[in-house]
């Protein structure tokens, strides 16, 4: 009898939607960044950090482009600590680099027509050279 039972389409609201974009967001990155090794060591690491909130500032999902309003310094730090264990001083240490990036522009994304670009100009690039 369960079988015959019909679930309607849920429509999330703002909130919700925010949530779950939120949450697959950073389930997807943790999981990219789990696969280096010996992750621990790079707990503090500015690299690391950097590398994080560019991917973070460039995933690319439909939701994304329906919802501007997520905050990506929030998933930066969800991320961090699905990675880590992080104290209270490490995570205010964090932040504030977090912020140090952001102000200097080392957070960078990148544009959709810049790599169409850039990928039309090099083989026309190589072709022209290999012809010399």
């Amino acid at each position: 009898m369960d079988s015959l039972v019909t679930i309607p389409e849920l429509t999330l609201t703002s909130t919700a939607k925010k949530h779950a974009i939120s949450e697959l967001t950073i389930s997807n990155i943790v999981e990219k960044f789990k696969v280096i090794p010996n992750l621990q060591n790079l707990k503090m690491n500015s690299d690391l950090l950097s590398a994080i909130c560019n991917a973070v500032e460039n995933i690319e999902t439909e939701a994304h482009k329906l919802d501007k309003k997520i905050d990506k310094k929030e998933i930066v730090m969800s991320i961090l600590q699905q990675l880590f264990v992080l104290n209270p001083q490490e995570v205010d240490i964090t932040s504030k680099m977090i912020d140090f990036l952001c102000e200097n522009k080392m957070v960078k994304k990148i544009e959709k027509t810049t790599i169409g670009k850039i990928k039309k100009y090099l083989p026309s690039f190589f072709s022209k050279k290999s012809k010399k």
